[in-house]
């Protein structure tokens, strides 16, 4: 049995293609694993906190010098970074809006990159900390970016992948895969996007 902690981050609920195709990526891991442990997390109902000064300074501060104040300052950080740890795959679904991620998920990933706690300083050389982590982005975009004045694969415009591959290197999760639906404004690729997409699932 695989222990996945589920991240979904649009607020459009059963309309949100990014949820519709996490849910195709469900059935395929279900059919291949045979029975899932699920831990949910929806940030469009319960987002994260963004941090605030309080955040800041308990952050770093050691914690053998935290006040009881800060101490409870950190235990929704600690919260999501245990759930990290006690999963085996990581699925994070969410809409690209305006090239990049919602603010929900931004506050969630300045919740979990903490040094000393996720990464440390291997002398100058950041070392990520969660790590043996199978990831999965699943995200869907109304537009598609290809780079057609220099025939480039990838994209400049993909600000969100690129994004999320950065952070969770750095933290130490590098086995990332990205599943998209794209196109899903355009009148005579949308009716074909998310068909495409869900093809386009590989475990």
């Amino acid at each position: 049995m695989k222990n996945i902690l589920y991240i979904k981050s649009s607020p459009r609920g059963d309309e949100s293609f990014s949820t519709k195709l996490a849910d195709e990526l469900f059935k395929k891991l279900l059919s291949k694993h045979g029975k899932l442990n699920i831990t949910k997390l929806d940030f469009a109902e319960n987002p994260p906190s963004h941090l605030s000064g309080q955040h800041l300074g308990a952050m770093f501060t050691p914690i053998e010098h935290q006040s009881l104040e800060q101490k409870l300052c950190m235990e929704e950080s600690n919260s999501y970074v245990e759930q990290l740890k006690n999963n085996d795959i990581i699925i994070i679904s969410y809409p690209v809006w305006n090239f990049l991620v919602p603010s929900c998920l931004k506050a969630w990933i300045d919740q979990i990159v903490r040094a000393g706690v996720t990464f440390q300083y291997n002398g100058h050389t950041p070392e990520g900390l969660i790590t043996d982590k199978l990831v999965y982005l699943v995200l869907a975009r109304g537009g598609m970016y290809p780079d057609y004045f220099d025939n480039k694969v990838e994209s400049l415009y993909d600000f969100s992948i690129d994004y999320m591959k950065t952070v969770l290197n750095y933290i130490g999760m590098k086995d990332v895969t990205v599943i998209k639906a794209e196109g899903l404004a355009i009148p005579d690729i949308k009716d074909q996007a998310m068909e495409k997409a869900i093809e386009s699932i590989q475990l």
